[in-house]
């Protein structure tokens, strides 16, 4: 199975590599904050940092931490640290990014009688609508996905995550040498 999920990774970054036709200097770092529902229906807050996007705008890097707050207690939160690898391509009809990512992702108690530093995996597809031509600048998107805790006695936390929010992105110049 895992050597099946590798080899159609590998494809659908050929295949997305070779379709993206974005000028290489459209790249930036991307700052944003997301509203977020995690689990079953954990109400969260989220800030992240996302790489310039590279190798023809196919892939990046992101991390984010954020703080949530249980369905059950509405006043004991616990708080998120991820890191995701990204992969996804720009439509040529639209200022649309399409993309997926996935990584680890821990889990920190509100308070020091709870379980320890949770460790688990979360995956989404993404979609980022850009305001400009270029994918730089203002940005909305939203994430589909899950999360799972293997070591988890709380299930509350595993399952569907939906998040939804908005990324300026800082555009990075490029000098030409043609002046």
């Amino acid at each position: 199975m895992k050597k099946i999920c590798i080899t159609l990774l590998f494809a659908c970054t050929v295949g997305l590599y070779a379709q993206t036709a974005m000028p290489e200097d459209a790249k930036g770092i991307g700052l944003g904050f997301a509203l977020n529902a995690n689990g079953r229906g954990d109400f969260g807050m989220t800030a992240e940092i996302t790489a310039p996007w590279f190798f023809k705008n196919s892939f990046s890097f992101k991390t984010g931490g954020g703080i949530f707050f249980r369905k059950t207690d509405a006043w004991k939160p616990y708080y998120s640290l991820d890191f995701y690898f990204l992969g996804g391509t720009l439509m040529k009809t639209a200022n649309i990014r399409l993309y997926g990512g996935g990584g680890p992702i821990f889990l920190f108690p509100a308070s020091a009688g709870e379980k320890p530093v949770m460790f688990g995996g979360a995956g989404f597809f993404g979609f980022e609508f850009y305001m400009a031509a270029l994918p730089v600048g203002s940005s909305y998107f939203i994430e589909l996905g899950g999360s799972g805790f293997a070591a988890s006695k709380r299930l509350d936390v595993n399952g569907f995550t939906v998040k939804t929010g908005f990324r300026y992105c800082i555009p990075l110049t490029q000098k030409s040498g043609e002046n």
